[in-house]
């Protein structure tokens, strides 16, 4: 799923103000926050099937494959919201990458 984020990263990161200015007044605005997770809910369907046939057959349906889109989904927001408090230093794709290492280890840092 990382390597789904892959563009969205380098966007964010080749028009690094741009991006910031954007995400702080989706962050800062209920409708623009809401409407972002509505895009996230869409997202969620396009990518379940296709991680569910990554996955292969198991037990709990399309439980496995959504719980993997949603928390790659939340990486992006919480990478986001890192880098955002952190003004936008640093490259985001980083940040990204710490996310997805500490959701993927359950430490911090460490390798996935």
């Amino acid at each position: 799923m990382r390597a789904a984020l892959q563009p969205i990263a380098e966007l964010s990161d080749t028009n690094a103000e741009r991006t910031l200015r954007v995400m702080r007044v989706v962050n800062g605005s209920a409708s623009l926050r809401a409407r972002h997770l509505e895009k996230h809910l869409m997202w969620s369907r396009i990518l379940t099937p296709i991680m569910r046939e990554r996955l292969g057959p198991g037990p709990g349906g399309d439980v496995p494959a959504q719980a993997l889109v949603f928390a790659a989904l939340s990486c992006l927001d919480v990478a986001y919201a890192g880098w955002i408090a952190d003004g936008g230093t640093g490259r985001f794709a980083d940040v990204l990458d710490l996310a997805f290492a500490s959701v993927g280890a359950g430490q911090p840092g460490e390798a996935v």
